[in-house]
């Protein structure tokens, strides 16, 4: 009613409170909670500045003027704000057990504001290793997340929170779940954040795509590592798009281990639907050095439904889904010499078995 009264569109409300909260999110003091905001932990104590120091513009315009244009201080720009908020950031670090060590509080203010990014950046680290575990608790999340991407509709969670996704973003949350898929895994040898090549905020939500010229994901297990590279292209452009950089990222871990046979390189390519000469341009999975000598390459083409089957049947034993993974990679190498279409049935059909 209120859209039909001024003459605008239903969806303009949502998109004017998203951007609003974007852009106090994007300040890192608030995060979400539930559908609103709260401020975050990690910026209490400078939150608390900022309020304790609120100027009042009302009757100085020309004043208001200036600190829009060159922009208004911060409260750590005074060095003794700056060592009370490095204060609160080493206790709550010294409380969650990490040890810090005296920050040398006789450093210039600029070197103080490094010395707090750092510190910010261990408790952030703290809160990630927290979230990875908790993604096993997650899977049926991961899934409708899943499914979000898959049929860009919103859908809604048994305690009724609605999930959907921005406009644009798509590609992105694709990365992120799943990136959290493997986490909830549980048994990766790397920290949440080495495995992906995408930023995330302090929500744990994507920020962008993975940087180009490196893979998506690289998750690395006790006897494996999986290079996982992710798409929404369809169609004979996603050979185009993802033939030579899905093959070259994975010659480069390959590289890496090739002097480490119990560690076997995996390429997963993952999208809503393969194309047949996607999967013809990884068949054959092989990558030349610049010395013209060649690395044969371990890489199998997924459907995004057949890795969520996969998932959704392994959520009672997730500690068993690596292992099961790597199975069905290898199995689903052995058939690699099948023509394309043929090798996707043979995909499907070994993620089919497995799941049973």
């Amino acid at each position: 009613m209120a859209a039909k009264n001024i003459g605008t569109k239903i969806g303009t409300f949502n998109d004017y409170a998203d951007v609003n909260f974007r852009y106090l999110k994007a300040s890192g003091l608030f995060r979400s909670s539930g559908r609103g905001l709260v401020i975050s932990p990690l910026k209490q104590e400078l939150a608390n500045l900022i309020l304790a120091n609120v100027k009042d513009f009302s009757k100085d315009e020309p004043g208001y003027l200036q600190s829009l244009w060159n922009g208004a201080s911060l409260p750590t720009d005074d060095r003794e704000n700056a060592i009370t908020v490095l204060r609160d950031l080493t206790n709550r670090l010294e409380a969650a057990g990490e040890e810090v060590g005296e920050v040398a509080e006789d450093l210039p203010t600029a070197d103080l504001e490094i010395e707090r990014h750092k510190l910010e950046e261990r408790l952030q680290k703290l809160d990630e290793e927290t979230f990875a575990k908790e993604q096993a608790s997650k899977v049926g999340e991961i899934l409708a997340w899943m499914d979000v991407v898959s049929t860009r509709r919103s859908v809604s969670l048994p305690d009724g929170t609605v999930l959907s996704i921005p406009k644009g973003e798509y590609p992105a949350y694709l990365e992120w779940v799943i990136w959290r898929a493997f986490l909830a895994m549980n048994s990766l040898v790397r920290p949440p954040w080495e495995c992906r090549n995408f930023d995330i905020d302090q929500d744990f939500l994507p920020v962008h795509c993975a940087a180009a010229g490196r893979p998506d994901m690289v998750f690395e297990f006790e006897n494996a590592v999986i290079v996982v590279e992710v798409t929404l292209t369809r169609s004979s452009r996603q050979e185009a798009a993802e033939g030579e950089p899905v093959r070259r990222h994975v010659a480069e871990y390959a590289e890496q281990f090739v002097d480490n046979p119990d560690k076997r390189v995996f390429g997963l390519f993952i999208a809503i639907d393969i194309d047949s000469n996607t999967a013809h341009t990884f068949r054959y999975g092989e990558w030349y050095r610049a010395d013209d000598s060649k690395i044969v390459l371990d890489i199998v083409p997924m459907r995004l439904g057949h890795f969520q089957d996969f998932l959704r049947a392994g959520q009672a034993d997730l500690d068993a889904m690596p292992e099961k993974l790597v199975a069905i990679l290898k199995e689903c190498r052995s058939w690699a010499t099948q023509e394309a279409p043929e090798w996707k049935r043979r995909i499907a059909l070994e993620v089919e078995k497995a799941c049973r």
